[in-house]
């Protein structure tokens, strides 16, 4: 259930790539190894 959950988050952030204070919000349940890369090239 939790490897479930963790996709689900990684996809609602992909969702919500464009909005600059969802990144942050999910940047703070989603691993920040993760999500570092995805924040250099959106950003």
């Amino acid at each position: 259930m939790d490897i479930a959950r963790s996709f689900f988050k990684k996809a609602l952030g992909l969702m919500f790539k464009k909005d600059g204070e969802m990144i942050f919000v999910f940047n703070r349940d989603v691993n920040y190894s993760v999500w570092t890369p995805f924040m250099r090239f959106n950003i």
